[in-house]
Formats: C-alpha cells, structure tokens, sequence
C-alpha cells in the first residue's frame, strides 16, 4: 500500500511540478511539502484538505473558483448526510446549506475525511469483536496454546 507521501508524489509527477510548485498550489511552505511528501512529517487534516482542493482545481485556495458546482455534488452531500447519521451526528439544515454553498473541493475534501473517519470506526468495532471473542474462548479454556 502506498504512502501518502508517495501519492502525493506521483501527483505532482504527472503533473510536472516540482516540489515548491505544488506547495505554492497549495498554500503551504515548501519545507512543509517536502517533509510530508518524504514521510518526515504525518499531513494534517488541513493539509490533506488543501492537497485535494489542489489536486481537483489546479489553483491555491485564494484564486476564483469556477461559478458552478459540478455535477453528482448533491449525491456526495447525501452519502455525507447518510454517513453522518450513521456516526449518530447528524447534518443540519444549517450545516449542509453551508456546504452546498462551499467550493465543490472543500466538500470533497470533507467527504474524504468522513470516509477516513468511518473506516477507522469499522476497524475499531472489528477490533473489539476480535478481543471479546478472544476473551470468550480464553473464559472456556480455549485461549492460546489449548489447541
């Protein structure tokens, strides 16, 4: 499995950009790029949103956007909406006005990160059924080294 760093890499590769490039593309410092894209340093949330708003729009987050959201972004604001839910937090009235008024790579950057959030809560509830089934065959007498 690849790195973030290494993705990012091959990123900037494609696109023919040096390290300080991307960075300016971004809006971050040069030696910051760097150190991630190296795995020197683990990328923030900040980070990772203003690499994926880079990597949709080819622009820093102070050039103009394009006027109109592109197409399936209410589909993405569902699955966001549904996710939500599904965390027990709820999307407001409030909250998803706010996004669908947002540059379409904010929420795609948002989506990313709720995404990363439900996989690290799905591997945390297989973890514990691991260790309470574990538990279980040990209160038998079936733990390690009983056959």
């Amino acid at each position: 499995m690849k790195t973030y760093g290494e993705t990012l890499k091959e990123f900037r590769a494609r696109e023919g950009l040096t390290q300080r490039q991307m960075a300016a593309r971004m809006g971050v410092k040069p030696s910051t790029y760097s150190a991630v894209e190296t795995g020197r340093l683990k990328a923030s949330e900040t980070f990772k949103a203003a690499a994926a708003r880079a990597q949709a729009t080819g622009s820093p987050p102070s050039e103009p956007r394009a006027a109109a959201p592109p197409p399936g972004i209410d589909l993405l604001l569902d699955e966001m909406e549904a996710a939500r839910a599904e965390l027990g937090k709820p999307m407001s009235r409030e909250e998803r006005a706010a996004l669908e008024a947002s540059p379409p790579e904010d929420v795609f950057a948002r989506s990313v990160i709720l995404r990363e959030t439900m996989e690290v809560r799905s591997t945390r509830e297989l973890l514990k059924g691991a260790e309470a089934f574990k538990r279980k065959r040990e209160a038998r007498g079936r733990g390690p080294g009983h056959g």
